[in-house]
């Protein structure tokens, strides 16, 4: 368990260390370099499988990109299933945490997401629309200072009397599978480091909805299944 938890908070690291570069970044530096800097962060913490960005709430790049190619130009913040946590991450200036969960592509994964406020965002967010795969469309108007909408402007901490604004999301995705991999279970099982083997499981006793038919675990070893004791 001890590891375990130490191996998330490594992977959580990746989140702190893309803020603290968004946070000081006047020239998109951080943004224009991406791939190569998710790439670093990938290959030194570990139980990583992509991290993400999304300046004002609105998916922009995800590393590495196979496989999700539709979660591009997702706006968070206009999508009405996912605001309210949007807007409850924001508000916590701290990593949002879910799961494990069961993705809609397979697998069950951890989804972290922090809010970065930096010293050159814009005061007030763009305009933006954005449209769901039913083809409803929402939208934010916030050009027009006499007629904000709601939440166009999110303000961070004040910093050596410096205001900060939202930037953005940086993101955090860790399928289970991969998380693991960097902790050599399979070798409990195999009694690669005892003289004994473990069959073990591991579970979230507050599971979310899509673990529930699992019993909330949401790993295990191949001798050991979904059975609860």
């Amino acid at each position: 368990e001890t590891a375990l938890i130490g191996q998330i908070s490594a992977s959580l690291s990746s989140l702190h260390a893309l803020s603290a570069l968004l946070k000081v970044d006047d020239r998109n530096v951080t943004v224009d370099n991406f791939p190569s800097i998710a790439d670093m962060l990938i290959e030194q913490l570990h139980g990583i499988t992509n991290l993400q960005l999304a300046p004002y709430g609105t998916v922009s790049q995800i590393h590495p990109l196979e496989g999700n190619e539709g979660a591009i130009g997702h706006a968070l913040l206009l999508d009405p299933a996912r605001v309210t946590g949007a807007l409850a991450t924001i508000e916590q200036q701290s990593v949002g945490l879910v799961g494990p969960l069961t993705l809609l592509q397979g697998g069950t994964a951890i989804i972290a997401r922090l809010a970065v406020f930096s010293f050159f965002a814009s005061e007030f967010l763009p305009d933006e629309t954005w449209t769901n795969s039913d083809g409803e469309m929402f939208s934010r108007s916030c050009s027009d200072l006499s007629a904000l909408d709601e939440n166009c402007k999110l303000e961070g901490r004040m910093e050596n009397g410096t205001a900060t604004y939202f930037w953005g999301f940086a993101t955090m995705v860790t399928l289970v599978s991969d998380l693991l991999a960097t902790l050599d279970f399979e070798g409990l099982e195999e009694g690669s480091h005892l003289d004994s083997r473990f069959h073990w499981r591991i579970l979230d006793r507050t599971a979310h909805a899509s673990q529930e038919s699992v019993h909330g675990i949401f790993a295990h070893s191949s001798s050991a299944g979904y059975g609860v004791s």
